[in-house]
């Protein structure tokens, strides 16, 4: 082969790719003042609708609409596939012509051309023209990610939408300037920045997508031989090569001036760019986002939904990834999918998690047409399963607490109905509110048994709630015998024939006395007392007046100390409302705990328990509103999360002191 025929070769197969500028931060030519070259290869299915006449025209049409739209900044071409022979084709359309869209996502044509390719399909079936079109970037190596469809069913208005479905996706394209240290911001060159007209494409808030160029050696042409080959390959220029950067985009911060303009990065990585020696340096190219709700598709690495599901949150705002979060920003799961409630103007900077933020990533979403989005978030199984185990705890205890509530709702219901002689009527409640407890002892039961098992029991939080649940519901079944009892003796009452008066009137009387001891033991002092007197309107004995005062005596304070320590459960405490006013009083609930107990005073160290299951009720509804991916929020829970083991010590404590001094002696 001779010398001229080898330089021909070299200059006809390997056109020279862009020039390679000392541009800071790059090696790559910004091209500031090189205009762009938009071809639009048109692709028109078989049928009688697409003549020659209708095809020419709808190239002309095309055209007519896109060049004004470029003006200066570049030229259009429109082309016909088929009027294209192979041989002539450039290889990203010989591959659209035999694979279709997929040419466009193939790592084959990832290599700079320069050139915007548009490709538009036209089908017609059943009345109704098809068009569909995306863009292929030469610039960037980058494809549009969405394919926009039209349809219509009058053939007048296609050469339209066609101009319109086009002209929305031209998007600028830019050079990044890659800073030294990682930067939330960078500068950015748009191509054909020096020519007019460029500010008609860019506005404040559009979204760019990122693609990493990179140099690599170009393949030797087949027909060298060993001896050709090293003097060709000294004579060919390298290759430069796109990657897409998955997940980092640009948000335009400041109008182009001379082409130039900053740009806020959203990544979900903690180094946006990549570091490698063979970098050349970083493109972007404008997308065409809207305003519209967010709706998100999350798999794992298999591309099936995660175990987890039901387990994530997930937020987006497009103001970006926010410290703090409100709740509009909460995207819901319904369907598969999560679903934001409000629309998102270009951007959705999504922030995924599980649990209590113990795995959160990010991710920028540009908004495009309103379709979901599949994001691949791997969840760790071992944390997925801890998460789960602890809703599911969680969960035991609001139940728990709910049985806990029907039963009391339940005793006090029953003695209403009996002290109002209304026996019949309270006989069918605590029949009927039995068997309700009998049915939630054995759901909390079997709750509580499947808690056991997991290996995330042993850890010393769940196994000091699970101890809890088990002194919860150990108190339900307490708790039944004596309704048992009650449904016998109401159907004694009943059912009985002899002095029926007197006997209604002694059995108001024990449940009055009932009501009484559950008054005492619950510390509220007050209403036994008020009960006594009610009790001695039923007896009229002075028995029970004696009672009366030898509990006001024993309720009586024993020091100013004693008074203090007594009035701050029974006032201060009991109004505080919110953690962080918990957290400041924890250690006076402790002094007043300490000098209940040093006077013996079980009638205030009972009030003190009771006090107690209202704060926690009041710690799991406030925490029940916190959301854990919210920084704002995470003190708050954190201030939850140690209070609790601080007031189950206080209330170990009491418990004993009170076993104590009411130890039969």
């Amino acid at each position: 082969m001779s010398r001229g025929l080898l330089t021909l070769l070299a200059g006809l197969l390997l056109a020279p790719g862009p020039a390679r500028a000392a541009g800071i931060g790059s090696g790559l030519d910004p091209d500031l003042a090189v205009p762009y070259r938009w071809r639009v290869v048109v692709q028109f299915a078989p049928g009688p609708l697409f003549t020659p006449a209708f095809r020419a025209q709808l190239l002309s049409d095309t055209r007519a609409a896109l060049q004004p739209t470029l003006g200066a900044l570049g030229t259009v071409e429109v082309l016909d596939l088929a009027a294209v022979p192979d041989a002539a084709r450039d290889p990203l359309t010989r591959e659209f012509a035999l694979t279709g869209w997929a040419a466009l996502d193939s790592p084959k044509f990832r290599e700079l051309t320069g050139v915007k390719t548009h490709f538009l399909k036209l089908a017609a079936d059943r009345g109704a023209i098809k068009l569909e079109a995306r863009q292929h970037d030469g610039s960037t190596g980058l494809a549009l990610p969405v394919l926009r469809v039209k349809e219509t069913r009058d053939p007048q208005t296609v050469n339209r939408l066609a101009g319109l479905l086009l002209a929305r996706d031209f998007g600028p394209t830019a050079t990044v300037e890659v800073p030294d240290k990682e930067s939330d911001t960078v500068t950015v060159r748009f191509r054909g920045g020096a020519l007019p007209g460029l500010d008609r494409h860019l506005k404040i808030g559009d979204v760019l997508v990122v693609s990493e160029v990179y140099e690599q050696r170009r393949p030797d042409p087949p027909q060298l031989t060993s001896r050709t080959r090293p003097k060709v390959a000294e004579t060919l220029p390298p290759l430069h090569v796109a990657r897409p950067r998955e997940y980092t985009l640009l948000r335009l911060e400041t109008m182009p001036e001379a082409g130039v303009a900053r740009c806020r990065v959203l990544t979900r990585f903690s180094t946006a760019f990549t570091i490698a020696r063979t970098l050349l340096g970083v493109r972007a190219m404008k997308l065409a986002t809207t305003e519209a709700p967010v709706e998100l598709r999350i798999v794992d690495q298999s591309g099936r939904p995660p175990a987890a599901s039901t387990l994530l949150q997930v937020r987006a705002s497009d103001v970006g990834f926010l410290p703090t979060a409100e709740p509009r920003d909460r995207l819901d799961f319904r369907d598969g999918l999560f679903r934001s409630g409000r629309p998102l103007r270009n951007v959705a900077c999504v922030v995924v998690t599980v649990g209590a933020a113990q795995q959160l990533q990010y991710f920028p979403v540009p908004i495009l047409d309103g379709q979901p989005v599949t994001l691949k978030f791997p969840v760790d199984p071992k944390l997925a399963a801890l998460v789960e185990y602890e809703n599911r705890l969680d969960g035991l205890s609001s139940r728990l607490r709910a049985a806990q509530d029907t039963q009391r709702t339940l005793v006090e219901e029953l003695t209403r109905l009996i002290v109002a002689g209304k026996n019949p009527q309270a006989l069918e409640r605590a029949v009927t509110g039995l068997l309700t407890l009998e049915g939630l002892d054995k759901e909390l039961a079997a709750l509580l048994a499947a808690l056991r098992l997991p290996p995330e029991a042993t850890a010393a939080e769940s196994a000091a709630a699970l101890a809890y649940a088990d002194a919860g519901l150990k108190a339900l079944r307490d708790g039944r015998p004596g309704i048992a009892a009650k449904v016998e003796e109401l159907r004694k009452s009943i059912g009985t024939t002899t002095d029926p008066a007197n006997f209604e009137r002694a059995f108001a009387a024990k449940e009055r006395a009932l009501s009484i001891r559950r008054a005492v033991e619950a510390g509220d002092i007050d209403q036994a007392l008020a009960e006594y007197d009610l009790l001695y309107e039923l007896t009229k004995q002075d028995a029970t007046k004696e009672l009366k005062a030898k509990l006001e005596a024993e309720w009586k304070p024993r020091s100013p100390e004693h008074k203090k320590a007594r009035d701050f459960v029974l006032n201060t405490w009991r109004q505080l409302a919110d953690p962080a006013a918990h957290a400041a009083h924890l250690d006076r609930l402790a002094d007043a705990a300490k000098t209940m107990t040093d006077n013996q005073d079980r009638l205030g160290l009972r009030n003190l328990l009771t006090a107690l299951d209202q704060t926690y009720t009041k710690l799991k509804d406030a925490l029940d509103r916190l959301d854990p991916q919210t920084d704002s929020d995470k003190p708050t829970i954190d201030q939850i999360k140690e209070l609790t083991p601080a007031l189950r010590k206080i209330e170990t404590e009491a418990i004993a002191a009170v076993a104590k001094i009411e130890k039969p002696r």
